[in-house]
């Protein structure tokens, strides 16, 4: 990220770093290959968070979202993942019950479970700044559906997803903005449909395997020569 290459710079004297970013892979996150995954239920509109259940994500930002969705909205809230956290997460969301947890899915069935969502959602700390970027960012958008991101103003997320259109970031802690986000796409299929395409064009342009791997080729290629 720019931030961590701006790290780089201050400290290090040699000036000639460069930026080998994440990448991620269009045949194995590819909405055109997906099926329901078993764990999602397709009749209710499903808001997903897959990865690991840390101190560093918001998790009081999302009781606070859980606590003014109505019940009869028909959505669901599935959190897919491990980790330090969760079994605090657990009982800090025990009474909504349109909530579910499921371990970890194997990586096969990754595809399945990302291009299942309605939404992506992830939200982190206001006051962290990410010095790399999560890299589950780039599977969500590749899954060509909406992201809705909360976090910090200075964070390399914002920008991405501002510049790709493919989602919604808050960097205030606003739950019903983002409550109002959320039914906003939960009624509109064809907006939907948009955001999660310009998200899939976005880092299938700027992070696709084969273009991030030519161009660290590239770079090993002109450092020797």
């Amino acid at each position: 990220s720019l931030t961590m290459m701006n790290k780089i710079a201050e400290k290090s004297i040699k000036t000639d770093s460069f930026y080998f970013p994440n990448w991620v892979s269009s045949e194995k996150i590819n909405p055109e290959t997906s099926s329901q995954h078993s764990l999602l239920n397709p009749n209710k509109f499903t808001l997903l968070y897959s990865g690991n259940i840390g101190e560093k994500q918001d998790w009081d930002f999302l009781e606070n979202l859980c606590s003014i969705i109505n019940p009869n909205d028909n959505i669901e809230v599935v959190i897919v993942g491990d980790g330090a956290y969760k079994n605090t997460l657990k009982n800090k969301l025990k009474s909504f019950q349109f909530v579910h947890y499921f371990d970890p899915v194997p990586y096969l069935e990754l595809n399945d479970l990302l291009c299942s969502a309605g939404v992506h959602f992830l939200f982190q700390k206001i006051e962290v700044v990410d010095t790399i970027m999560p890299s589950k960012i780039l599977g969500m958008m590749a899954s060509k559906k909406p992201s809705i991101v909360s976090g910090s103003k200075n964070s390399e997320v914002l920008t991405i997803i501002n510049k790709s259109g493919g989602g919604f970031y808050f960097s205030e802690n606003d739950v019903r903005e983002v409550y109002k986000t959320i039914l906003k796409l939960k009624n509109n299929s064809s907006l939907c449909e948009d955001i999660g395409q310009k998200a899939r064009n976005y880092v299938l342009k700027n992070f696709s395997e084969k273009q991030i791997l030519e161009g660290f080729n590239s770079k090993i290629k002109s450092v020797l020569s």
